[in-house]
């Protein structure tokens, strides 16, 4: 069998899965859309879980390593941490997010400010005005840090809103692949 085949093949036999993963991000988009407050609960227990996923596999990873010679204690920090790190997550998800929020926020800004006064030194030797589309970057980016730092509730909402439009679109084109490839794992078996 040509490679051609075993991919239509294996299109035939695991399309439902791509159609599985569109329904649930179209199921989100619409959550996140509709109810964001329920989506913002349900990454925050994400993120969360996953905190204390990634601290437990570290700690795993520090005993495996124990009889190699190498020092083990960062994987053992770093496990505790994120396990602490999970645990507060799941204990105050709202000062979570909020926190979150301005870490982007403040990134923004700081990388904003940035883009700014590169565009600046650039504008003097640049001669094709890329300098403008770093100044432009720049102050999007600006405004996008103060507007989240300045207010963050509508930040929060703002980013919900472009998570589920993302997903709700991603999650079409999700099950429209994967009918594409169920009618091509179909001509596969004919």
């Amino acid at each position: 069998m040509d490679a051609v085949g075993t991919v239509r093949g294996l299109a035939a036999r695991f399309w439902w899965l791509l159609l599985v993963r569109g329904i649930i991000a179209v199921l989100f988009g619409i959550i996140a859309l509709a109810a964001p407050g329920a989506a913002l609960s349900f990454l925050i227990a994400l993120l969360a879980v996953y905190f204390i996923f990634d601290g437990v596999t570290s700690i795993m990873h520090g005993f495996s390593e124990r009889g190699s010679g190498k020092s083990t204690a960062w994987y053992y920090i770093q496990g505790i941490l994120g396990i602490v790190a999970g645990i507060i997550t799941l204990a105050w998800p709202g000062a979570t997010a909020l926190v979150l929020l301005f870490i982007i926020g403040f990134w923004a800004i700081v990388g904003g400010i940035t883009a700014i006064g590169s565009a600046w030194t650039l504008r003097k030797t640049d001669q094709t005005n890329g300098w403008l589309w770093m100044l432009i970057t720049g102050i999007l980016a600006l405004i996008f840090g103060v507007t989240l730092v300045v207010s963050p509730f509508d930040g929060i909402l703002s980013i919900l809103w472009l998570i589920g439009i993302w997903a709700l679109i991603s999650g079409i084109f999700l099950i429209m692949a994967a009918f594409t490839l169920k009618s091509a794992g179909k001509g596969a078996s004919a």
